[in-house]
């Protein structure tokens, strides 16, 4: 079966916004790579997509101003919501970050000291 000019096209504009999407996403590991600041994050979504793949998203603080991000969930890790991680981030810009899912925080003090609050437990609603 041929491919027709319509298809050359669409395959080729799909090609290419693979490429770019690769290549920026190449430059943002760099630049949180050369420009490596670490801190605590909180792990708040999970989302999975069939095509895209599952996502994690949390957020840290940098100067008292509550950055978010999000980066690909690897199962390895057993990350989940409503933990602490490091997150590595540029100090050039940090809302390029990644978080570091082998590196769980568990020290109060660290959680606190990256301007962060520990969720208090629900209370069930039927005990004493």
């Amino acid at each position: 079966m041929a491919i027709d000019r319509g298809q050359k096209i669409t395959l080729s504009v799909c090609l290419l916004i693979m490429l770019i999407v690769w290549i920026v996403s190449l430059l943002i590991r760099n630049e949180v790579k050369e420009n490596a600041v670490y801190t605590v994050c909180y792990v708040y979504d999970y989302m999975s997509g069939v095509s895209s793949g599952s996502y994690i998203s949390f957020y840290f603080y940098v100067d008292n101003k509550r950055i978010k991000g999000s980066n690909s969930y690897n199962p390895k890790y057993n990350v989940k919501v409503g933990e602490f991680y490091m997150v590595k981030y540029s100090s050039e810009n940090p809302d390029f970050s990644e978080i570091q899912q082998d590196q769980r925080v568990f020290s109060t003090t660290k959680i606190k000291e990256a301007g962060l609050t520990i969720p208090k437990k629900k209370k069930n609603q039927f005990s004493n």
